[in-house]
């Protein structure tokens, strides 16, 4: 009998855009040696030398190795291989698909009280995204629901989160997802307290802060010893303009005093004059 050497493969084969992907071809070939493997797209030959996209095809490695899909990459291809009997040839369709790419930026510092933007860059050139949803630890962020975040939407992918706590930090999640399928990137949120700065010093004098919850109180008692406070300083000021005006007075009193002992004297000496002419 002759033995014809058989070609066995998988189809279809579902490959991501920009990904990579193996097309399964099984050469068996029991009494005689397999002298060539080759490969065709839509009957064009595929040179896997001519062309660093592609590995393998060979008789030693039949199966094919694409790597960076692209959309014209979807079609029909055929691996045949032949021995000394004959040849074998079987087909494989491959689909392209554009599954949706997610990236993000890790980790991301943000300081106690301030702003930060958790950047998620979705990427769907040939389907639209179907949805973009954020999670904190493992629980789904509504930004509709609290006003401290913005964004996280299909639209404005990146998440924007205001006032931040010491209870931000953690791991965030952003997936997305379109007709393809869904992808998913994480992020930690690293919350920071400056070395030099208080976080309590926002808070103003006339309100307590606990460091641990972050939070400003108005404080009563603050509020009630300002007036006695201002009356204290109003009235030292009324007691130094009173002793101000009292040391004016009685500087004034003994200049004129001065003055007017000089004039006696001065009187008394022209009389002494006039009565020894």
């Amino acid at each position: 009998f002759l033995d014809v050497v058989a070609v066995t493969t998988a189809s279809p084969v579902i490959g991501d855009l920009e990904g990579n992907v193996t097309l399964i071809c099984n050469v068996t070939s029991l009494y005689s040696l397999v002298a060539s493997v080759i490969w065709e797209f839509d009957g064009t030959r595929i040179d896997p030398q001519s062309d660093d996209r592609y590995r393998g095809g060979s008789v030693t490695t039949p199966s094919l190795f694409i790597s960076n899909l692209k959309t014209t990459d979807q079609g029909n291809y055929s691996c045949s291989a032949s021995d000394m009997f004959g040849t074998g040839k079987a087909y494989i369709y491959l689909m392209i698909t554009d599954v949706v790419a997610v990236t993000t930026v890790s980790p991301v510092i943000g300081d106690l009280g301030g702003n930060v933007t958790l950047i998620c860059n979705v990427t769907s050139l040939y389907s639209l995204v179907a949805s973009v949803i954020w999670e904190f630890d493992g629980t789904k962020i509504d930004p509709r629901s609290d006003d401290r975040y913005r964004g996280g939407s299909i639209t404005t992918p990146s998440l924007f989160i205001s006032n931040l706590k010491t209870s931000d930090q953690g791991n965030y999640s952003c997936s997305a997802s379109n007709m393809f399928g869904s992808r998913q990137a994480y992020i930690y949120l690293i919350i920071t307290v400056g070395s030099s700065e208080d976080p309590c010093d926002s808070c103003g004098i006339f309100y307590d802060c606990v460091s641990s919850s972050d939070v400003c109180s108005i404080s009563t008692w603050k509020v009630a010893l300002f007036p006695l406070l201002f009356a204290c300083v109003l009235l030292l000021c009324a007691m130094l303009l009173c002793m101000i005006q009292k040391y004016k007075t009685k500087r004034s009193y003994e200049v004129n005093e001065k003055d007017s002992n000089y004039s006696q004297q001065w009187e008394l000496g022209v009389q002494n004059m006039s009565f020894k002419m």
